[in-house]
């Protein structure tokens, strides 16, 4: 179950267009293990994203560089940076 997540999680398409929405992002790259609803899955060690007390730049930092420490969350470092905000942004709204 786990390399399905993993498989799902690791999506990419980076060349989304400008008008793609933060939360459209997160459907696309993050919804397949932190749930739509950014609750995660604790029985399956993923984290809840959502109503964090995280800055934008430090959300952003772990999308980049594979989330928490001793986390399976794969590297998203090849996504463009404005999509990475829109994410974090999103996350922060949620």
């Amino acid at each position: 179950m786990l390399v399905l997540c993993l498989n799902a999680c690791t999506r990419d398409i980076h060349d989304h267009p400008d008008l793609i929405t933060g939360k459209a992002l997160f459907n696309f790259h993050c919804k397949e293990c932190h749930l739509g609803s950014g609750t995660g899955n604790f029985l399956y060690g993923v984290p809840a994203n959502k109503n964090t007390d995280l800055s934008t730049s430090q959300i952003s930092h772990m999308i980049r560089h594979n989330g928490e420490a001793g986390r399976n969350m794969p590297i998203f470092a090849t996504m463009g940076n404005s999509e990475v905000i829109k994410i974090a942004e999103y996350l922060k709204e949620m």
